[in-house]
């Protein structure tokens, strides 16, 4: 079993963050009984973690090396620590005292808490192309890094897959390769695993010094997928402590969310306040001449020439997220590579295949513009968070109209429109109700639905 979950475990390594794989996969002793993956956490802490958030990780792995599906178990069993040898160099006093605190608790902290000066950037401003929909937040990101802005954070949202992790990851290699001084000590990492780091220090009692790595000593903070904390107040507490200390040093914060701060639900206001006190920027869906510039400034950085009517053909085919888009230029030119023959036309369709949810892009798109007409409305009220009747019979039109004609999720047509899964079904749910009763307002909303060329 041994060298079935070392291979499950390599699996796991390339597919979770590091810190994810070092913290909850790493102490996990695995056996293998009639098709069941019993897993050994070191304690309960763990177990729940990993029963919570990794279980269905792990089971496409096991699948991956087994070959056939297996149940994934996961208990507490903590087990004793052998003595480690005595070394020449000991550790300093601080470091001992978290070493051992882990130890008694057999949390898979081994080594003291501490800032990193130095991270693998995977982007840079150098490959960001630069359009009308990210001019602004581009521009914002470079202020950062020449600290052209006050102690206020900087707040950058968009829908998935447009550029927000890109912008903060280059806010970081760009300062870096500014300084060029091991005296700037910046922070890079998400919402998620700033509330893991907590609660690794609550459980180890060494809140002290967890707040010492984030509020001494910092020059930039980067924080991402801040709506992960959204009715989590014990994190939103510290977190807002942690940015008034920031603050006060005179160090920039840089937050990414998937929502603006007013969009936000269960958060605190002082903490939304926050958010607002600076900078706030949205990168908008790219248009068709910026996505077919990105389609070649890849290929470009692929090394390999594709056709004008390819790029455009993607460009026109996938929308909605940028990720998917390069994604399936990759794929594309893998595929020309492997079978070694010229890009076409007709490869792309066929690569394009496995991306056809993205053509609901291109309806949703059509959607929102006759949706904004027929009620003369702009797209920035359709995706406001205003209540005016008019308006919320707009939107519930657009949830229903993206459900029937597109191939979208509920839960994608929620975040397309900056909404939760439970307000896209209430409005469907009351629109497909006045319909049916055949209501004044139901046979209005059928002949609006029916003079739509959809």
């Amino acid at each position: 079993m041994n060298e079935t979950w070392q291979q499950i475990t390599q699996i796991l390594e390339k597919e979770l963050n590091p810190n994810q794989f070092t913290l909850w996969i790493k102490p996990l002793h695995a056996s293998l009984n009639n098709n069941v993956l019993e897993l050994a956490a070191p304690n309960e802490f763990v177990a729940a973690w990993v029963r919570d958030k990794l279980t269905t990780h792990i089971s496409q792995a096991a699948l991956q090396v087994l070959g056939s599906p297996s149940t994934v178990t996961v208990r507490s069993t903590p087990k004793p620590t052998p003595s480690a040898p005595e070394t020449a160099t000991k550790p300093s006093s601080a470091e001992s005292t978290v070493t051992v605190k882990a130890k008694h608790l057999g949390l898979p902290l081994t080594t003291p808490l501490q800032s990193t000066q130095c991270c693998n950037w995977r982007h840079s401003f150098d490959d960001f192309v630069v359009g009308p929909s990210n001019d602004l937040a581009y521009a914002a990101a470079q202020g950062v890094v020449r600290n052209d802005f006050s102690p206020g954070p900087l707040f950058i949202s968009s829908a998935a897959g447009l550029g927000k992790t890109h912008l903060i990851q280059a806010i970081g290699h760009a300062a870096q390769d500014r300084t060029r001084s091991k005296s700037l000590t910046l922070r890079y990492l998400t919402a998620e695993e700033f509330a893991t780091k907590m609660l690794m220090a609550l459980n180890a009692k060494d809140m002290s010094r967890f707040k010492t790595q984030f509020r001494e000593g910092i020059d930039i903070l980067l924080l991402e997928d801040i709506h992960f904390l959204q009715g989590k107040a014990m994190f939103q507490d510290e977190l807002l402590s942690t940015i008034k200390a920031l603050q006060e040093r005179g160090s920039r914060v840089v937050f990414t969310s998937s929502f603006l701060p007013k969009e936000l639900s269960n958060v605190d206001t002082h903490l939304v306040s926050r958010f607002c006190s600076g900078f706030l920027t949205v990168i908008d869906m790219p248009d068709f001449d910026m996505r077919r510039r990105i389609v070649q400034h890849k290929s470009r950085q692929l090394q390999v020439n594709v056709p004008d009517d390819v790029a455009e053909l993607l460009a026109e085919s996938i929308t909605c997220d940028i990720r998917q888009l390069e994604s399936c230029l990759q794929n594309l030119v893998l595929k020309a590579r492997l079978l070694n023959e010229r890009i076409s036309l007709d490869m792309a369709r066929d690569v394009l295949g496995n991306y056809a949810s993205q053509n609901s892009g291109m309806a949703l798109e059509r959607i929102v513009e006759m949706v904004c007409r027929t009620f003369i409305l702009s797209p920035t009220q359709l995706a406001s968070k205003s209540r005016k009747r008019n308006i919320v019979l707009a939107r519930n039109t657009a949830f229903f109209l993206a459900r029937k004609h597109t191939q979208l999720s509920l839960k994608d047509i929620a975040n397309r429109f900056n909404r939760t899964h439970s307000t896209v079904i209430k409005g469907i749910t009351s629109l497909e109700v006045e319909i049916s009763k055949k209501t004044p307002a139901g046979r209005q909303i059928q002949r609006t639905l029916e003079q739509m060329d959809l």
